[in-house]
């Protein structure tokens, strides 16, 4: 076997250790809760050493934010994957993707119950920045949708819509779960979309209740400048315009270098101050790709 074989078969190794640990800590983070658990009884439960665990993680704090962090990835693979059906009405298409965020939340409930009953919103500054991140992932994604089956017609009404689909899917999900009934998902999907595009047909009767003015990504650029504009710190200020900056001349090339973009939000996202902007910023950049 070569040396470049013998690369591979070893960050495979790795990496299927990675996620046994991972299942590991959540097994027993909803059984004993994130506090009580050490870092010794992760490490007995995947069957290694505690100085194997600090292989892969940092801390017991940087394992769940690797947890969060994998949810994230999956809502992206989640949204690439999806493609309309063909010969398929708006509602068979909605409830198409509804099926995807149903099979994705109940594939991760351990992982929900862990997050929800241990980090409440602000209990914690760096879960709640990725748990955000997510959120307006998953909202981005949706916008998405709806403009993919919908169009621009009903754009005045898509907030109100994301936010009835979002309370549907998640209600129904924790009825089904909590009350253990035997709704297929495609069962449960089909239903929530032929709801939801039954509201889009009878839409214009009424004036949309949340719709808000979309900020373009020249508006953002305008509110994150005015922000740096103040820093306090000079040496700070200067690295920030310059990251910007360089966001900015990157988004206004026809052919944009992804992973330099990503790399770029990456940096400005570790200021807090700054995170929602750019998390803005980033989705709007980076869909235009898609």
């Amino acid at each position: 076997m070569s040396h470049n074989n013998d690369y591979k078969v070893k960050v495979v190794i790795k990496l299927d250790k990675k996620q046994e640990i991972l299942q590991a800590a959540l097994r027993l983070f909803s059984e004993k809760g994130f506090n009580e658990t050490s870092v010794q009884e992760i490490a007995n439960e995947a069957h290694i050493s505690k100085g194997g665990f600090y292989t892969y993680f940092s801390s017991k704090k940087g394992l769940m934010l690797e947890m969060i962090k994998e949810y994230h990835d999956k809502i992206i693979d989640q949204a690439s994957q999806f493609q309309l059906l063909e010969n398929a009405s708006p509602w068979q298409q909605l409830a198409s993707y509804i099926e995807l965020e149903i099979r994705t939340l109940l594939e991760h409930q351990s992982f929900f119950y862990v997050v929800f009953k241990e980090f409440p919103p602000k209990a914690d500054e760096q879960v709640t920045k990725w748990m955000d991140e997510t959120q307006i992932t998953i909202t981005n994604n949706q916008l998405n949708i709806f403009r993919l089956i919908y169009g621009k017609e009903f754009e005045s009404y898509y907030t109100d819509l994301i936010v009835i689909m979002q309370g549907l899917v998640k209600e129904y999900t924790f009825y089904v779960e909590i009350n253990n009934r035997s709704i297929h998902a495609h069962e449960l999907s089909e239903w929530i979309g032929h709801l939801i595009h039954s509201i889009v047909m009878h839409l214009q009767e009424k004036q949309p209740l949340l719709h808000e003015k979309t900020q373009s990504v020249e508006d953002i650029f305008k509110n994150l400048k005015k922000q740096i504009e103040v820093w306090p710190d000079e040496n700070q200020k200067r690295k920030y315009e310059e990251t910007l900056h360089l966001i900015q001349l990157e988004w206004q090339k026809t052919n944009k270098n992804k992973t330099l973009l990503e790399i770029l939000f990456h940096y400005l996202k570790s200021e807090n101050t700054l995170c929602f902007d750019i998390l803005q910023l980033e989705q709007l950049i980076l869909q235009e790709e898609i």
